[in-house]
């Protein structure tokens, strides 16, 4: 039981001490480390934030000759085919992302005739408002109110200029050309295949209104009277999202792209892309442990457009600092440094206290034996004179 209480005193007041000492090295170990994970997601998210502004004004960018054409048609109450080409290639470099522009006027149903005979003169000999039927087909539009049929186009790959398809037949068109009309501002479509095969690749349609005014009317019924047509511009993901992230330093492993439905709002997946191997994919790759993912997204054309960073853990291991362990070090550093000299300074104490209890003991062994001499001493004389 003795020796029990002396390990407890001996060895207690060590054992509180590099306890308390490892309690606090952890708990600034884990602030700091939170710390810096908050560094770390701050220099991602601005990373992410400059990657959505920089989509942005590309995207921006990329409808100048949208744009251009719409007030070249503003401009000029009648051009033909050739004029339009001319001006539309002139306009066009190498590092543009249109797949094709056209023009689209609005036309009423008693114009038809008319705007028909024109047109065979100013675009195609055979100029006809045609619809599409489900399998590709195609048959004259049949009567009804208001066309919107392309007049003059300039396709920059490898598919059919459709002139004289009315776009408002158009299951994708119809209606983001309608709202382009009544808002008064470029409008796109949500992600649409342009063919039966939905493995082709994902576009979207920009419509940019022209007014007989050179700005929109202010009310929606003056918009709808002013309305000459859209010009139209078409795009294809699997061009734009790699070209708009070329030349440029990237951060983040992958990126998804996502633009909502025009219904609800909710966001409908476009694809991803590896930033590595500038790679695109129709799917998200599968989340990594400690990976972080950071979403931006913004409004343009009428659309939301949403982009999820995918930043690996590689990545977020990079960028962290020492600084945490550093502090966890230095804090088991000084226990332990604080724990020697406690045990230095005890086992002093110690020592001087067994010195002084031997010592101690000697004195009081000495008084002992003095008294017990001058006890003797004094039954001597008191013998002595018992005698005499």
């Amino acid at each position: 039981m003795q020796d029990r209480t002396y390990l407890i005193n001996r060895w207690l007041p060590t054992a509180l001490v590099v306890a308390a000492g490892i309690c606090l090295s952890l708990l600034i170990y884990g602030y700091s480390r939170h710390s810096d994970d908050d560094r770390v997601r701050g220099i991602l998210t601005l990373d992410a934030e400059w990657r959505a502004q920089s989509f942005q004004r590309r995207l921006s960018e990329a409808m100048q000759p949208l744009e251009s054409l719409a007030t070249l048609v503003a401009a000029q109450e009648n051009i033909d085919a050739r004029q339009f080409t001319r001006f539309v290639e002139l306009g066009h470099d190498a590092d543009d992302f249109i797949a094709g522009i056209n023009w689209a006027p609005w036309v009423e149903n008693k114009d038809r005739a008319a705007f028909t005979a024109n047109a065979r003169v100013l675009s195609e000999p055979d100029f006809e408002i045609f619809q599409t039927r489900g399998d590709g087909s195609r048959f004259t539009a049949p009567e009804q109110p208001a066309y919107l049929p392309m007049l003059f186009g300039k396709i920059f790959e490898n598919s059919a200029n459709r002139i004289g398809f009315d776009l408002l037949t158009d299951s994708s068109g119809e209606k983001w050309a309608l709202v382009a009309r009544d808002t008064g501002v470029p409008t796109a479509t949500p992600p649409v295949h342009f063919s039966a095969n939905p493995e082709s690749p994902l576009r979207f349609l920009a419509y940019w209104p022209v007014y007989t005014t050179d700005s929109p009317p202010d009310t929606i019924e003056a918009r709808r009277i002013a309305f000459r047509g859209v010009a139209v511009a078409r795009f294809r993901f699997d061009e734009i999202l790699p070209g708009f992230l070329t030349d440029t330093q990237e951060i983040a492993q992958s990126i998804d792209f996502s633009i909502d439905d025009g219904k609800n709002a909710a966001p409908v997946y476009v694809a991803n892309f590896d930033t590595l191997q500038h790679k695109l994919s129709v799917t998200s790759p599968v989340a990594a442990r400690g990976e972080e993912l950071i979403e931006r997204d913004f409004t343009a054309l009428g659309r939301r457009w949403t982009l999820a960073f995918h930043f690996g853990p590689e990545t977020v291991v990079s960028l962290r600092s020492y600084g945490p362990e550093a502090w966890l070090m230095v804090g088991i550093l000084l226990t332990v440094i604080i724990s020697i000299l406690l045990e230095r300074e005890r086992g002093r104490r110690m020592v001087g206290e067994k010195l002084v209890e031997d010592r101690t003991s000697e004195l009081a062994h000495e008084l002992q034996e003095r008294q017990q001499a001058e006890m003797a001493t004094r039954r001597s004389e008191q013998l002595i004179n018992a005698v005499f």
